[in-house]
């Protein structure tokens, strides 16, 4: 049975080229590079593409561009390797700033948005884990997932 094309899957025909072939390599195959390096993080299907457009839903963001006009600019180079390194300095961030791992918040998370935003900001780990821990034993008063944006925000407000 034939299935319909994804959005990421149309904008791989159209863009096509080394670059989406190099970008494919790395985001879109089973055990690949960037699902070993940052899958704890992503939500979708690596087979599906939600990585390669996950990450550059991000770097589009971080350049004020459209996913479409990143892969328009890059359709000719002959590899992927900036987006590559973006994604590799957001996994690294979040590794860094939020060294404990909880899968039921931290899992499909904006991440490349946060570093974004967030990146220039000098946070303490160990007191985000600790306002964080606090938080979570809190009687909820907002919504779990959007604890990290909430405190992202409030350290870079008061400062770290």
């Amino acid at each position: 049975m034939k299935r319909k094309l994804n959005a990421q899957e149309l904008r791989n025909i159209l863009y096509a080229g080394p670059w989406v072939e190099d970008a494919k390599d790395y985001f879109c195959k089973e055990n690949c590079f960037a699902s070993l390096i940052g899958g704890i993080y992503m939500f979708g299907e690596v087979e599906e593409q939600d990585y390669l457009e996950t990450a550059l839903t991000w770097i589009a963001d971080a350049q004020g561009i459209t996913v479409e006009q990143y892969m328009e600019l890059h359709q000719y180079d002959a590899n992927s390797r900036p987006l590559q390194r973006y994604y590799e300095s957001v996994i690294i961030w979040t590794d860094t700033a939020f060294p404990t791992y909880r899968k039921l918040l931290m899992k499909g998370q904006p991440w490349g948005l946060y570093y974004n935003a967030y990146k220039d900001y000098n946070y303490d780990p160990d007191d985000l884990e600790r306002e964080l821990s606090r938080l979570i034993t809190q009687p909820h008063r907002f919504n779990l997932r959007m604890i990290y944006e909430y405190l992202l925000i409030h350290k870079a407000i008061i400062g770290s």
